[in-house]
């Protein structure tokens, strides 16, 4: 993966002007390619979140970006080529705000339109989390047969986690991140230990045997739960959801921000990608 394209700007609609730098990273371009600039219509970059359906306490609520790069000439357009022919995961988009890692995305390349006209003209690209597209990969080891369960069990933030790193570009991008992973869950068994803490995360200690995940048939073919879904069961037991915020994943209880955060038992842990422990984390209180 290298970067084949990257644009700075800077907002001023805050307290103090924001330096935003959007990239575009290539799975075929060298690892240590310098990119070539381009230019970002202004004020066209923006961020939406969406859940599914009508539902307002959807456990996954999945974000988008879009963005109009200006095509100046034909190098500019040989990107526009290339993300039509492309397969998923080839193009991704990654965001720094003030040189902080923001956001990370795969572009959706059949969304893909411009018009027929001179130089330069503007062109819309819309990238994804990827939380949507968990759809599409089944919560197993590797193909669909049986023996690819998961052995044994595994704790609630490791079948997120594993989940979330089926994705291509959450491995390119994520690996190594410091906060990978944020929870503010505050729902306790009588099974977990007592006084909690601000490092007690109940989705570190509550497990559940993997096989749950999948149905297993005659044929030796196992019929696997997908990740969307496996993480949706999860959530739904602690009235949370998911969401891509400020460079890493938020897990979040819909109740958490009505309560005054760090008090009465009502944290917030982060973990890094290879999820060592639940280290203390503080959210704004919003």
């Amino acid at each position: 993966m290298g970067l084949r394209y990257y644009s700075e700007h800077r907002t001023y609609s805050c307290d103090a002007p924001l330096l935003w730098r959007v990239e575009i990273h290539d799975s075929t371009a060298a690892p240590d390619n310098d990119g070539a600039e381009f230019f970002i219509e202004a004020e066209s970059c923006e961020i939406e979140w969406r859940g599914e359906g009508d539902d307002v306490a959807a456990p996954i609520l999945s974000s988008s970006c879009q963005f109009t790069m200006m095509m100046r000439d034909g190098d500019d357009e040989e990107l526009i080529n290339d993300l039509a022919g492309a397969k998923e995961g080839r193009f991704t988009v990654v965001i720094y705000r003030d040189s902080v890692f923001h956001w990370a995305g795969v572009i959706n390349s059949p969304e893909i339109s411009f018009e027929d006209v001179d130089f330069p003209y503007p062109f819309q690209i819309t990238a994804v989390d990827g939380l949507a597209l968990l759809k599409n990969y089944p919560h197993s080891q590797d193909t669909h047969r049986w023996s690819d369960v998961y052995e044994g069990q595994s704790n609630l933030i490791t079948v997120i986690a594993r989940s979330l790193k089926k994705l291509p570009h959450i491995v390119t991008h994520f690996e190594g991140i410091d906060k990978f992973i944020v929870t503010a869950i505050n729902w306790y068994s009588d099974l977990h230990n007592e006084p909690v803490t601000d490092v007690y995360d109940p989705l570190f200690y509550t497990y559940v045997d993997n096989r749950i995940f999948a149905q297993g048939q005659a044929s030796g073919v196992a019929k696997f739960v997908n990740c969307y879904d496996a993480i949706s069961e999860v959530l739904r037991a602690f009235n949370a959801r998911i969401s891509l915020q400020d460079g890493y994943f938020l897990v979040e209880q819909l109740e958490h921000r009505a309560e005054n955060i760090g008090t009465d038992a009502n944290f917030s842990r982060y973990y890094d990608y290879d999820l060592t422990e639940p280290l203390a984390n503080t959210l704004d209180d919003v």
